[in-house]
């Protein structure tokens, strides 16, 4: 097991401090910010987010291959 980094432990430290409250203002955050979420872009549905898990549940299972594999091949 690895060990985690005193950066990671404070870290994890301040998440968990968090109010509830203030959960959904982090996270929109963190959407913006760290991982580059479009504003513009409505977030996604429930079905959605089903249909991507299954679908990579099927990738991992090679039933289908990944898009960028797929494109990758066109060419």
């Amino acid at each position: 097991m690895s060990t985690v980094s005193p950066q990671r432990k404070t870290l994890i430290s301040l998440v968990c401090d968090i109010p509830e409250e203030k959960l959904p203002q982090m996270m929109n955050y963190v959407m913006r910010e760290v991982i580059g979420y479009d504003e513009d872009e409505p977030p996604l549905t429930e079905d959605e987010i089903e249909g991507l898990k299954l679908a990579e549940q099927d990738i991992a299972e090679g039933r289908i291959i990944p898009f960028e594999e797929a494109l990758k091949e066109l060419w």
